[in-house]
């Protein structure tokens, strides 16, 4: 449990503490930032959507499953904000974020905090083995966040 807070906070630090380049090229700043935008707002649908599904789950054979449906798309996305870490380090400091990502970042720091709240069904219901398996699934794709 420890370890999947952690996780889920540093996520949240992630994209809560900032994105931005180095401004040596000549792109406009709102052309700069299209990819990290593309990305950030897969991640804030993605768990925004997770958050809609975990709390209509009522039986862990659908908490499973709305886990196990969040785990595959994330396995999907996890390069790609990897990636986008790579290219804007400044994303890791919240003094840094450029000013025209800082509201999305601000609603992905929101949703992760109803994210949290969420996976509580989870370990609420740990004990149920498609529970467990889908819970033990998503530690493993999350922990390539890099």
């Amino acid at each position: 449990m420890k370890r999947t807070i952690l996780i889920f906070l540093l996520a949240g630090l992630l994209f809560s503490t900032g994105i931005q380049s180095h401004g040596e090229n000549k792109i406009t700043q709102n052309e700069k930032y299209e990819d990290a935008k593309i990305v950030l707002t897969d991640l804030a649908v993605l768990v925004e959507g997770f958050v809609e599904n975990m709390n209509k789950a009522d039986q862990p054979k659908d908490i499973a499953n709305v886990l196990n449906k969040f785990t595959d798309s994330m396995k999907g996305l996890l390069p790609k904000i990897n990636e986008i870490r790579e290219k804007y380090p400044e994303l890791n400091k919240e003094d840094t974020h450029p000013e025209e990502l800082k509201p999305l970042l601000q609603r992905i720091d929101k949703d992760f905090q109803e994210m949290m709240k969420a996976y509580a069904k989870v370990i609420s219901n740990i004990e149920d083995p498609a529970v467990k398996e889908a819970d033990t699934k998503y530690k493993e794709v999350m922990s390539s966040l890099g």
